[in-house]
C-alpha cells in the first residue's frame, strides 16, 4: 500500500487538499460569524435603547440615557456597515468571499 492510497476517515476531505482552502474557509467562517454577531449586538441595543426611552416617563435623565443608548446604537450600526463596505472592496483583492452562503456539511462555499 502506497502513502497515496492512504486516507483518514476522520478528517474531511476539504481539510486534506492543502492548507490554503481550508484557511480561507476558516477565515471566512469566523468574519461571517463575527458580523453576524455584531448585528445582532446593534439590533438589540437598539431596542433596548428604545425601550428604556419608552418606559422613560418623562424622566429627562432617563431620556437622557435611552437616548446615549441609541446614538451609541447608530454609531454601532454605520461602524458596521462600513465594515462591510470595506471587505466587500478588499476581499476579491485577498481571495476571500465571506458572502457567499456556507454548506455546512462539505465546509464549502456556494457561490455563483
Amino acid at each position: 500500500m502506497s502513502a497515496a492510497e492512504i486516507t483518514n476517515t476522520v478528517i474531511k476531505k476539504e481539510f486534506t487538499q492543502g492548507a490554503g482552502p481550508a484557511f480561507n474557509h476558516l477565515v471566512a467562517t469566523i468574519w461571517r460569524l463575527s458580523l453576524i454577531t455584531a448585528g445582532l449586538v446593534v439590533f438589540i441595543y437598539f431596542i433596548w435603547g428604545s425601550f428604556e426611552w419608552l418606559i422613560a416617563g418623562g424622566d429627562s435623565e432617563k431620556i437622557s440615557k435611552a437616548q446615549k443608548r441609541l446614538t451609541n446604537s447608530m454609531i454601532g450600526f454605520i461602524l458596521l456597515l462600513s465594515v462591510v463596505a470595506i471587505l466587500k472592496f478588499l476581499m476579491p483583492l485577498i481571495g476571500l468571499n465571506i458572502f457567499c452562503p456556507i454548506n455546512w456539511k462539505t465546509l464549502s462555499f456556494q457561490c455563483s
